[in-house]
């Protein structure tokens, strides 16, 4: 797994018994070889996991020092033969001063040994960011780091920084610094909680502020609970998003001994990847104050597990409605999109002076969702519709069921509608180029894409408006349309909008139909209906049977939900193909065969390099989701990189 960038991290609340290190230490023990087992790379316990956190003055006793060091030492000593990096929190006397500390175990040995930045009575804080050694056994010295360190983990190195819910969710510049180019932060605690307080949003924040994933672990309900009260509650955060919480007192029936580890697989790649795209490293940066991290002899071995655990979405591009951390609920993120997208146009129509606009319907999701969003920017400024121009341009494919839904649809919206038979004025062109109108190859396709284009560009120098289009982000990256042909207009509306997301925005107002101060809502709601039970297909090649849809865009393409899934990891995430391949058969493995998801991700790397030719010179739009492929703005990319050596590369 490993080769993709993926390490397993898990974290758990130890049930310590307070004081009682020799005990603990075997429970620990129990956990990192049940961690073993789940295939886990790093785990991590809370804050004075060894002995509990809330002894108080006890913590001064040398005796309970002295059997703390003992009971790490023999635990340490029993993981020579486990392959999980076990972090525990213990008490460590240096020089005078008592610190609350954190080991890092790997194969039998402390590699490094943490002071932590703590509130918890009575230890110190470690005052600046230094290296040293402690002394723990005779026969190896154990490094004693307050900044970062590394771990190497396959092809993986990954950087981690020990820190303390005191740095949560902002800290001081030092400490910032020192984060930035830290892949995994270790947040172990002792932190008590009040009634209707909660850490999560703050956890989630750290994560998402420092582009880090955020391994969170806090002191078990079996802490004293003579001043206050503790949860146990632990997690694990990426960028932002959860990926895993547990609060032992919501565990039913609840216990004392809950000993539960949760995990996760981290994505390093990712975390790696979004910050050198946004520029969040500071590994180029000379800094004379912070030390660089310190490579610990861990290499961790690279393993196969039976199933990824992380939260792998088929549809990236739509939040989980239904989940907590969900930062919009359904209503607002449709409402949004439409809003945005009317808004961007209505501000291209005031600049120009003008707010007549022309599109062409065809019955499909794209200019659905054009026609649309047209209306709402007339509507939500107090303005009538008739000067939105719907044109359906039918020729020699085009099906009774797509040209009366385009139409009705437009009629029951108030809209000013047109029906222009392109069919003898193509055929007229076919005769002037000596084309046999007759063979269906691709100038008797991109023909027909063209006369409407042109159709459309003539009618708006007529009526003084512009041509709005709605080619989709799916078709933008697939290069799915003909060039100068419905690849041109003069704003697209859906730049940025993938299929699969135009498909449930349609569904979602499928129902609201007074919004748009349809005539008939009830009509309104039949006609969204039937476009999207509508093979995608762009009507140009005629069906052996009448009125029939022979061309079905999926049937040569792939699916556009597989498609869409591609885009989002390529084009964010850049993920390469083998990782996307080894994603997609994991996120649609009860949906898609294997076979077909590789020969959509083989074409899709084939389409989408041979095609930026014609995003090179894309009409503009705006970025309404935070995937765009516009050349101004958001990818560039030479048109003219040979094809033949970029299909091999990625084959």
């Amino acid at each position: 797994m490993n080769t993709f960038g993926f390490i397993r991290c898990g974290v758990v609340s130890v049930p310590s018994k307070l004081l009682d290190s020799e005990h603990n230490a075997h429970l620990i023990l129990d956990l990192a070889q049940q961690a073993e087992h789940d295939s886990i790379d790093i785990l991590c316990c809370q804050e004075l996991a060894l002995t509990g956190a809330t002894c108080g003055s006890l913590f001064f006793n040398n005796d309970f020092l002295e059997n703390a060091r003992l009971a790490l030492l023999t635990l340490a000593e029993s993981t020579k033969e486990l392959n999980t990096v076990l972090c525990v929190g213990f008490p460590y006397s240096d020089s005078g001063a008592l610190y609350s500390c954190y080991a890092v175990i790997h194969r039998g040995q402390i590699r490094a040994i943490i002071p932590l930045q703590t509130s918890v009575y009575p230890f110190a804080n470690p005052k600046t960011q230094s290296k040293g050694t402690a002394t723990l056994h005779t026969q190896y010295e154990v490094p004693f780091l307050t900044g970062t360190f590394q771990i190497q983990c396959g092809s993986v190195s990954a950087t981690l920084k020990v820190t303390s819910l005191n740095n949560i969710p902002f800290a001081d510049p030092q400490f910032s610094l020192s984060c930035q180019d830290a892949s995994i932060v270790i947040c172990p605690s002792a932190t008590h909680i009040y009634a209707g307080t909660s850490l999560r949003p703050s956890l989630k924040q750290f994560s998402k502020h420092y582009a880090a994933a955020l391994l969170f672990i806090n002191a078990s309900p079996n802490e004293s609970s003579g001043e206050h009260v503790f949860l146990g509650d632990c997690g694990i955060y990426e960028l932002g998003q959860e990926l895993t919480s547990i609060n032992y007192l919501k565990s039913k029936p609840f216990s004392f001994n809950t000993n539960k580890c949760i995990f996760s697989d981290v994505d390093i790649q990712y975390i790696q990847q979004y910050k050198q795209r946004h520029a969040l490293s500071t590994s180029n940066e000379v800094s004379m104050n912070e030390p660089q991290p310190t490579l610990l002899p861990i290499d961790l071995q690279t393993h196969q597990v039976a199933k990824l655990k992380y939260p792998l979405s088929p549809t990236p591009y739509i939040p989980d409605f239904s989940e907590d951390s969900c930062q919009v609920d359904e209503e607002t993120f449709y409402t949004n999109i439409l809003n945005y997208s009317a808004l961007a146009l209505a501000r291209r129509l005031h600049a120009i002076g003008t707010n007549k606009m022309l599109l062409g319907i065809s019955g499909g999701v794209d200019s659905t969702f054009a026609l649309l969003v047209c209306v709402w920017s007339q509507l939500f400024q107090g303005k009538d519709t008739h000067s939105v121009h719907a044109i359906t341009m039918p020729c020699f494919a085009t099906t009774e069921r797509t040209k009366n839904n385009a139409l009705r649809l437009a009629q029951v919206l108030n809209c000013s509608t047109e029906t222009i038979d392109i069919s003898d004025t193509v055929k007229s062109h076919f005769h002037d180029i000596g084309h046999n109108e007759n063979e269906y190859n691709t100038t008797f396709e991109n023909a027909q894409a063209r006369e409407r284009t042109q159709v459309l560009l003539d009618k708006a120098n007529s009526l003084g408006g512009i041509v709005v289009s709605a080619s989709d982000l799916s078709e933008i990256a697939l290069g799915w349309s003909t060039f100068a042909g419905d690849h041109i207009s003069q704003y697209n509306v859906a730049a940025s909008l993938p299929k699969t997301v135009l498909r449930k925005f349609l569904s979602f107002f499928a129902n609201k139909g007074e919004i748009f101060k349809s005539n008939d809502t009830h009509l309104f709601h039949s006609i969204i209906s039937d476009i999207l039970d509508t093979p995608v297909s762009p009507e140009l090649i005629p069906s052996h049977q009448a009125n029939t849809i022979g061309q079905k865009t999926e049937d040569i393409l792939g699916s556009y939900e597989l498609h869409d899934f591609i885009t989002w990891h390529f084009v964010k995430n850049n993920f390469t193909k083998e990782k996307i391949l080894f994603l997609a058969k994991i996120a649609f493995a009860e949906t898609y065969s294997e076979q077909e998801i590789e020969r959509c991700v083989h074409l899709f790397f084939k389409r989408f390099f041979t095609n930026q030719f014609k995003r090179s010179c894309s009409p503009e739009g705006a970025a309404v989701l935070p995937i765009s492929l516009s050349p101004r703005s958001s990818w560039c990319m030479p048109s003219d990189i040979q094809p033949d050596f970029l299909t091999s590369f990625f084959n």
